[in-house]
């Protein structure tokens, strides 16, 4: 499965990249200049009362572009890849009713995948074969290979399950290597135009350190041990990274500076992840995310006949 598109004018927008990489500012900038609505393409934004460590779009930015699919599940609910689809496709095809562009952006790959290849959601059925076979290897191997072999082939799965997990990460791996059965529910067939931002390395840890910082001084410790109060500590959204090192301080786990390198490690790993998931699974364009804001909306929208540089 490679998702992407040939040279379609009824194309849908997306534009992708690793945490940190510039992909929301860059959504808003373009949807200004074309009258477009952003459709958040990210497993954690859906969640009401994550805003500050999932860098949700203020209120300021809602008003100046419509985003639609955030703040659409509560934290303590498990939200899942299909659900999101149905939401995103209906949001595109009122977005597009309207006569806007829809854009959609975030760094939530099987999201992406689940809205234009949603036959891969079609659930895998057991597999006791292949799971003796998954745990042979995981009995030969350790779990750290075996994660590592995991997020090769899901990336989401593998920021989601510890490598502790024994069972869920062999069910995960199982799922991955089994043919699917029939697709669970049907969408619209979408072409894409995929645009994805690439950063040099060292600058990209830069931002990532950075914009942690710039999410304790936000409040980030306050929001997580307000949501733990509210929820308790198994709400799924509070599994995902610099809530789960966060929490791991309230705890008393880790000290506060522990935490916060942690938080940057798990944030650059998950980067790292999502840069190969989507040079793997997409047919993505990349740009140069050092380029001006200007020369970043040309080279997705081009100039004024709509073409792409």
């Amino acid at each position: 499965m490679n998702l992407g598109a040939n040279n379609n004018s009824n194309s849908l927008l997306c534009i992708v990249g690793p945490t940190a990489s510039g992909k929301s500012a860059l959504a808003v900038e373009v949807a200004e200049r074309i009258g477009g609505e952003i459709v958040s393409c990210d497993s954690m934004q859906i969640y009401c009362g994550c805003d500050i460590v999932t860098a949700k779009a203020t209120r300021a930015e809602r008003e100046q572009i419509p985003h639609h699919l955030l703040d659409v599940a509560d934290p303590s609910e498990s939200f899942s890849a299909a659900s999101w689809a149905r939401l995103a496709s209906e949001a595109i095809e009122d977005i597009e009713a309207r006569g806007k562009t829809a854009i959609v952006c975030g760094g939530t790959g099987f999201y992406l995948r689940a809205l234009l290849a949603p036959e891969t959601l079609a659930v895998a059925p057991p597999n006791e074969q292949l799971r003796g076979e998954l745990q042979a290897q995981w009995e030969r191997d350790g779990k750290e290979v075996m994660h590592a072999r995991l997020a090769e082939l899901d990336c989401e799965a593998a920021v989601r399950l510890h490598p502790n997990d024994t069972h869920r990460v062999l069910r995960a791996l199982e799922v991955a290597l089994s043919p699917r059965a029939a697709t669970p529910f049907e969408l619209p067939t979408r072409s894409a135009w995929i645009w994805a931002l690439s950063w040099p390395r060292k600058l990209l840890v830069a931002r990532i350190d950075e914009r942690v910082e710039a999410m304790i001084a936000a409040g980030a410790i306050e929001e997580t041990r307000a949501l733990v109060e509210e929820f308790g500590e198994a709400a799924p959204a509070l599994g995902s990274v610099g809530y789960k090192q966060l929490r791991a301080h309230l705890k008393g786990e880790l000290a506060w500076g522990e935490a916060v390198e942690a938080w940057k490690i798990a944030t650059r790993q998950y980067a790292k992840r999502q840069m190969t998931w989507f040079r793997g699974q997409t047919r993505a364009v990349w740009l140069d995310a050092t380029g001006t804001p200007d020369e970043l909306v040309r080279a997705i929208w081009g100039n004024e006949d709509g073409t792409g540089a």
